[in-house]
């Protein structure tokens, strides 16, 4: 049986961090679900997500998945479609047998999703969260490179 109208959540345009309001209230129906029933998360007509926003949607479906099924529809459009494989967020919840379309080359401040569960787990993603803040700061910037990095233990 498909989901309800009310179970449906559509995303579409851009998200841009500026934009993050506007994503709180496009979200805002699934922080009502309760049920088992299924809830459609619709990204077709989705055509850029920023890395916050992303995160706030990834935190949103984590919550939703908790009580019911998520299913959620790609966005058609082939740049988003192809920054939702390579941030990993399709490992996490679209099922698919395809192959990635592309190299996956070495990280240069970009992380893709990290799902962690565990406080190791958690320790690990914020040390690399670290890693890829620390490979944007210029190495002549010290201050911000300063409050990055924990001060060592001596």
């Amino acid at each position: 049986m498909p989901p309800s109208h009310d179970r449906v959540v559509a995303l579409s345009g851009g998200y841009y961090f500026g934009q993050l309001e506007r994503l709180v209230r496009d979200l805002q129906p699934l922080f009502a679900v309760e049920g088992e029933d299924e809830v459609r998360i619709d990204l077709t007509r989705l055509v850029f997500i920023g890395p916050t926003a992303m995160a706030l949607l990834l935190a949103a479906v984590n919550r939703v998945g908790l009580s019911c099924p998520v299913v959620i529809d790609a966005p058609h459009n082939p740049l988003t479609a192809r920054y939702f494989w390579r941030s990993d967020f399709v490992k996490h919840f679209v099922e698919t047998d395809e192959e990635e379309s592309f190299d996956r080359k070495s990280p240069k401040g970009f992380r893709p999703c990290a799902h962690f569960t565990t406080d190791a787990e958690c320790t690990s993603v914020a040390r690399d969260m670290s890693n890829a803040l620390l490979e944007r700061v210029p190495k002549s910037d010290s201050i911000a490179r300063a409050g990055i990095t924990r001060p060592s233990s001596s």
